[in-house]
C-alpha cells in the first residue's frame, strides 16, 4: 500500500500534521533506517538494564513493616528472586549476545573488566550464582528478616538474612561462587542487601562501559546522519499513514486514521538526552 508522509507542526498552539507533497526520497528513507537500527540496538540493551535496575529499586524500597502487618512477608523472597533473575538475565545477554556482536573490537577488553569484577568481588559471585541455586534447588534465598532500631527512633533497620546454609548444601553451585567458609563468620556478610548494592553498582558500570563504547564506535556515522538530516524534511518529526490527505477527514470521523513514526533528527536528539541522563560518556555533539 502507498505511504503518505505527514510533518508534525504546531499552529496557533494546536498540534497538527501537514501532508508532505513530495514525500520522502530514497536517501532520506535510507538515513532514517540507518539511524533507527543504531538507536534500536542501543535501546534493546537499555531496556534490559532498566528492567534490572527497576527490580533492584523495588526491593530496596520495600517496607517490611507494612508487609508484616498485611501478612505478606513472602513478598521479600519474591522481590529478591525477581532481582537476581533479572540481573543474571541482563548480564548474560550483555556478555553473550550484545557485546560480542555490537562492540566486537572492544569486547575482549570489556570481558576482561567483567572478569575482574567477578573474580575480585564476593558480592558479584554470590548474587550471580544465587539465582541458579534458587532456580535449581527450589529453596528460598532469604532465611529470615531481622529488624533492629535505627539511629532515628522512628526508623527501623531491616536485614535480609541469606539462606546460606541451604546454599552451601547445594554444593555444585555454591562451589562456583568460590567463597571461603570463613567469610560467613562475619554476620554483616549474611545481609543480602550488602551484596545486592555492590552487585548492581558493578552491573551498571559494565553497562555504561559497553554502551559508551557502542556510541563511540558509531559516532562518526551518527554525525554524518545528523549533518545530512539537518538539510532535509527529517529535521523534524515525520509520520506516515496509508490514508491519503483527501481521506483523512473521513478516516478521523471513523476513528480510523493511524500514523506511524519515521525516525528523524528529533529521535536522535531524544536519544542523546537519554544517554546524557544515564551518564554515558562519549556523546558530545
Amino acid at each position: 500500500m502507498k505511504r503518505y508522509y505527514y510533518k508534525f507542526v504546531i499552529e496557533n498552539g494546536q498540534k497538527t500534521f501537514k501532508y508532505i507533497d513530495n514525500g520522502l526520497t530514497d536517501e532520506e528513507l535510507s538515513l532514517s533506517q540507518k539511524l533507527d537500527n543504531i538507536i534500536l540496538t542501543a535501546e534493546r540493551l537499555m531496556r534490559m538494564h532498566r528492567i534490572m535496575v527497576d527490580s533492584f529499586l523495588k526491593l530496596k524500597q520495600v517496607n517490611f513493616q507494612k508487609l508484616r502487618r498485611a501478612g505478606d512477608t513472602d513478598q521479600i523472597n519474591e522481590l529478591v528472586i525477581n532481582f537476581i533473575s533479572n540481573a543474571k538475565l541482563f548480564i548474560d545477554y550483555l556478555d553473550r549476545r550484545w557485546a560480542p556482536k555490537y562492540i566486537s573490537k572492544f569486547n575482549k577488553k570489556w570481558k576482561t573488566q567483567c572478569s575482574a569484577f567477578y573474580d575480585r568481588n564476593e558480592s558479584y559471585r554470590l548474587c550471580y550464582h544465587l539465582r541458579n541455586f534458587v532456580q535449581h534447588s527450589g529453596a528460598l534465598p532469604i532465611k529470615q528478616v531481622i529488624e533492629t532500631p535505627g539511629s532515628d527512633r522512628s526508623k527501623v533497620n531491616t536485614i535480609l538474612v541469606l539462606n546460606i546454609g541451604a546454599f552451601k548444601d547445594f554444593k555444585k553451585e555454591f562451589a562456583k561462587a568460590n567463597i571461603a567458609d570463613s567469610y560467613w563468620e562475619d554476620a554483616n556478610n549474611l545481609s543480602f542487601m550488602k551484596h545486592a548494592n555492590a552487585y548492581v553498582v558493578q552491573l551498571i558500570a559494565l553497562y555504561r562501559s559497553a554502551l559508551a563504547e557502542y556510541i563511540k564506535a558509531n559516532k562518526a556515522i551518527l554525525d554524518k546522519i545528523q549533518a545530512k538530516m539537518k538539510d532535509t524534511a527529517l529535521c523534524s518529526t515525520i509520520l506516515w499513514s496509508n490514508t491519503s490527505p483527501q481521506d483523512v477527514p473521513n478516516a478521523k470521523k471513523q476513528n480510523n486514521f493511524t500514523l506511524y513514526p519515521i525516525v528523524t533528527l528529533t529521535d536522535l536528539s531524544r536519544f542523546y538526552r537519554t544517554l546524557a541522563a544515564e551518564k554515558i560518556v562519549g556523546i558530545e555533539r
